[in-house]
């Protein structure tokens, strides 16, 4: 199995946690959230900062039992809880992940379970719908990094589906509060709804990247469009617009409106916002020029960048190796061999000096690179989603891809690499009890011309015709 199609290693795990929680800016992990400006809030925004969860945890733990405590701090460090579990969550794997996001939802619902007033009820709400929210988006993250794999796609969709309605709900129920809120306590209820209306927008925007083109993707997008353009001219959100702003012009490009993204872009590359500012909006942009087909275009704006900079962030760096590699592409199509050499030289040297969190995405675009190199770009794909389909023992749909493969390789002909597919898909009937078909299979591979796999092939086949005789003896 190539390195390609397998779930991400530990160190990618630990790349993927710091894009979720640093490249993404969203949901529970989010460090800019402008409800956080208790000291409390502060100190264990400080510790998770630092990804020592432990630390932080045993404090929530250790105030929370405090019967003094009042309902007010009771629910802030609840609220605070569940961000920590949820952050730590991105940094561990398996069932101890799966128990960390179980903790980050249960403290939220035991507090609920209470009695309380609407207002002190709602930020409990919306974190209950943010914790499920932040686990789609890490699902998405990490299907991106695997877009062969669609059981981790659709388990990434159910997620943020789910958490979207939830959200919404919160949303609704947030807003109605700060409609009927006297004056005086309305300010901070009505900080809450734009929150509300920010996450329920990032999730939906979430959700867009993983749907295929049609009625669920569009909607979704206009469902994050509306909320982010009112978000851009909240006076009462002020933290929070410039990356409404940026978030606005990831929906235009995914709507392939790529006039309207690059207005909001070129506003936010102005040198009156910060480097960093700049830098993603100039990300951004390399983007809307890579789904125009154009990734020369995209290097321009890269070596701009760096020129009127003086540096690039982790994001551009891992963008340059997508443009890289989309030139090379265009490179090897007009013949230049000479070029997409070059470029290639130069994406893999810059992979190896990403230090920060889109290492895992630049990674995964070269090891995607050099399976299409080696199968081609019909057959790398299908060639990737069978052994990922295979790898969550979903025997069925590795079978399909995997005779699809093989069909794929024979119009190619790759006539070895089609038997050897088509051999995998024969041990899967094989494993599955489905002997008759296994057997017909196993056949075709031997009746072939001589291949690696032709004495495996006979025996195979020959212990299929056993086991078929054992169940109906004749």
């Amino acid at each position: 199995m190539s390195r390609a199609s397998r779930r991400p290693s530990c160190a990618a795990r630990v790349w993927i946690a710091l894009c979720v929680t640093l490249a993404l800016a969203v949901g529970v992990q989010c460090q800019a959230d402008p409800l956080r400006g208790s000291p409390d809030e502060r100190y264990l925004t400080g510790l998770r900062s630092r990804r020592l969860f432990s630390l932080a945890e045993r404090y929530c733990l250790q105030r929370l039992a405090d019967p003094a405590l009042t309902p007010s701090n009771r629910a802030t460090l609840t609220i605070e809880l569940s961000r920590c579990f949820a952050e730590h969550a991105t940094w561990r794997s398996g069932r101890e992940q799966d128990e960390l996001w179980q903790r980050a939802a249960a403290v939220v619902a035991e507090t609920l379970s209470d009695e309380l007033e609407p207002s002190r009820r709602a930020p409990l709400v919306l974190q209950a719908a943010n914790v499920a929210a932040a686990r789609g988006a890490w699902l998405r993250w990490t299907s991106e990094l695997a877009p062969y794999d669609d059981a981790l796609r659709q388990q990434a969709i159910a997620h943020l589906q789910a958490s979207f309605e939830a959200q919404r709900q919160a949303e609704t129920s947030i807003t109605g509060l700060d409609r009927n809120a006297a004056q005086a306590a309305g300010s901070d209820l009505r900080l809450l709804s734009a929150e509300a209306r920010f996450q329920t927008a990032v999730t939906s925007l979430d959700l867009a990247r993983l749907l295929p083109t049609g009625i669920e993707r569009t909607a979704a997008l206009h469902e994050a469009d509306t909320r982010l353009t009112e978000l851009s001219r909240n006076p009462f959100f002020e933290s929070r617009r410039t990356a409404a702003r940026l978030l606005s012009a990831t929906t235009a490009r995914l709507r392939d409106d790529h006039h309207g993204a690059m207005q909001l872009l070129d506003a936010l590359s102005s040198t009156d916002h910060p480097v960093a500012i700049r830098q993603q909006a100039a990300a951004e942009s390399m983007r809307v020029e890579l789904d125009r087909g154009k990734p020369d275009a995209a290097l321009l704006q890269l070596a701009e960048v760096e020129r009127s900079t003086g540096s690039l962030s982790e994001e551009l760096l891992c963008v340059g190796v997508e443009a890289r590699l989309a030139a090379r592409r265009q490179s090897l199509q007009q013949g230049d061999t000479a070029r997409a050499a070059t470029l290639l030289e130069q994406a893999v040297a810059i992979e190896t000096q990403i230090q920060g969190p889109w290492r895992a995405r630049s990674t995964a675009v070269l090891e995607f690179s050099r399976s299409i190199d080696e199968h081609g770009a019909e057959l790398a794909p299908l060639i990737l989603a069978a052994r990922a389909a295979q790898q969550h023992g979903d025997a069925d749909a590795a079978i399909t891809r995997y005779r699809e493969s093989a069909l794929a390789a024979q119009r190619s002909g790759r006539d070895e690499l089609a038997l050897d597919l088509q051999f995998s898909a024969a041990s899967l009937l094989l494993q599955a009890g489905r002997h008759e078909d296994a057997a017909r299979d196993f056949l075709a591979v031997a009746d072939a011309p001589i291949t690696t796999r032709s004495a495996d092939a006979h025996l195979l086949f020959a212990y299929c015709r056993g086991k078929q005789w054992e169940a109906r003896p004749t």
